[in-house]
């Protein structure tokens, strides 16, 4: 995620795409984007406004008269034979989305920016030979350098995703579980409640199911539990058995192969579900420790 706003880059590309000369130019400014954040709302002047994959792509073409034909297509006087305001508006976002998939300094894509690309008729365009296909890869040069024009002292920071984790243990391993949570994966204690069941279905509430004998819970066999205790002369508390549910938020990298490792807390008992909750900036000391093992595991 950058840390600041960067300068205006203005980049003209100006080379041969399949066989046919291509020419056409943009300028691209980068800053953080937070899309919890309504206090910096886009210019609604803008001839585009797109956001995806959290990031957020700002389209500006001053002096860019746009007009709907009797067709509903968006068309300008300014713009070549061929080239209408969607396919500009559409070339200039895939070279953004494409500069914006590698990152300058960890080739991840980015997270968290926004892009304001300004084409300037005036200056950009340069007759039959800008096409979309140039309008593109100067969309993309344009915004790779001013990636790249990010102070490199503040650099750009990694991004992991955070996951939402429920947890279901009995009394007895709830503390071992806690502290293996927020110690050892670095994860966050949001709640810790007593297990509520799942809401069931009211059978005679369906008429379908009116025919049906109703079931009797002293004929339904249920096999022994293999991790009930067989020693005889100690008894437990009953608080000890009583469920809890633990809700977390953890590192996704963290919760690879969870399940075994939470087994082994809860003497085969304990289960998790999670989800994905939102990416967060991670921490120099972590941030170190991955990249170290993404050198170790491809160079």
């Amino acid at each position: 995620m950058p840390p600041r706003r960067s300068g205006p880059i203005t980049k003209i590309f100006d080379k041969e795409i399949a066989g046919r000369k291509g020419k056409a130019g943009c300028t691209a400014t980068v800053e953080p984007f937070d899309p919890e954040d309504t206090t910096a709302e886009p210019d609604p002047s803008a001839l585009s406004i797109q956001t995806a994959d959290g990031n957020q792509i700002i389209i500006q073409a001053p002096g860019l008269d746009v007009e709907v034909n009797k067709k509903g297509i968006e068309e300008s006087p300014l713009l070549p034979p061929g080239l209408d305001v969607h396919a500009l508006r559409t070339a200039l976002q895939n070279g953004c989305l494409a500069a914006l998939a590698r990152g300058p300094q960890f080739t991840f894509p980015m997270h968290g920016t926004r892009v304001t690309l300004t084409f300037n008729p005036a200056e950009h365009l340069f007759g039959n030979e800008s096409t979309p296909s140039a309008l593109s890869a100067a969309a993309r040069l344009a915004t790779s350098s001013a990636l790249r024009d990010l102070p490199s002292a503040a650099g750009t920071s990694l991004m992991e995703p955070v996951m939402n984790v429920i947890i279901s243990v009995d009394e007895a391993s709830l503390g071992a579980v806690v502290h293996d949570i927020s110690s050892s994966r670095g994860g966050h204690i949001i709640s810790l409640d007593e297990e509520t069941p799942l809401p069931t279905t009211d059978i005679a509430s369906n008429p379908t199911d009116d025919l049906l004998p109703p079931i009797d819970p002293n004929k339904v066999y249920a096999p022994p539990d293999p991790f009930q205790s067989s020693t005889v002369g100690i008894d437990l508390p009953s608080s000890a058995n009583r469920p809890r549910t633990i809700t977390a938020k953890v590192p996704l990298k963290e919760m690879v192969g969870y399940l075994k490792h939470l087994r082994s807390l809860s003497a085969g008992r304990g289960t998790f579900v999670m989800s994905v909750d939102r990416f967060e900036k991670m921490s120099a000391p972590r941030q170190k420790a991955v990249l170290a093992e993404l050198r170790g595991d491809f160079f």
